[in-house]
């Protein structure tokens, strides 16, 4: 069997793709960038990506990227891969569509600078923990209101925005396991 290293992209991206029901997002488990979408770095032949001093390149790419292609084939030309769930870091082919770019795309809320902060309202804080009794992984519930996994940790514990009304924290919630 071989290395990590020496899998192809598609089988690295798979064996780190927290594979759920068939409609569920399906969370990548690896590397994210600042917007959250998975990362993978694979080896290629030589001149075609960026040089290593062990003879190979290597090259970078988005995981959903690496799912389409692997389940539906070569992305045309000036298409872009984007997730009908909005989740960036889900891998499920079924949430993934290639499209034109439109304009606009690029100004969710996930592409603003880091550093600026995500304003919960009562309303978010009460569904975020209303997520947590359901064992929604919390990965998720930050992929989807914007914020850190330390954030919807700290919410589900009752160390932040304890002021809320109907804050009480659930022996459910208490039982989440911590990050790795």
């Amino acid at each position: 069997m071989p290395g990590f290293a020496a899998k192809t992209p598609a089988e690295k991206v798979f064996s780190r793709i927290d594979q759920r029901g068939p409609d569920e997002c399906w969370p990548w488990q690896g590397t994210r960038n600042a917007q959250g979408y998975g990362l993978v770095t694979y080896t290629v032949p030589r001149g075609s990506g960026s040089h290593t001093p062990r003879g190979n390149d290597r090259k970078c790419s988005g995981a959903h990227r690496i799912v389409y292609e692997a389940t539906y084939g070569a992305i045309p030309p000036g298409m872009v891969v984007l997730h009908s769930c909005d989740n960036p870091s889900c891998c499920n082919p079924r949430h993934l569509v290639a499209k034109a770019p439109q304009p606009g795309t690029s100004a969710k809320r996930r592409s603003e600078p880091a550093g600026r902060k995500r304003k919960l309202s009562d309303g978010d804080v009460l569904a975020i923990r209303a997520l947590g009794r359901r064992e929604e992984s919390a990965s998720n519930i930050a992929a989807r209101y914007r914020i850190s996994e330390t954030h919807v940790y700290a919410i589900l514990a009752g160390k932040r925005k304890a002021h809320v009304v109907g804050s009480g924290v659930e022996p459910s919630i208490r039982e989440i396991p911590a990050r790795s």
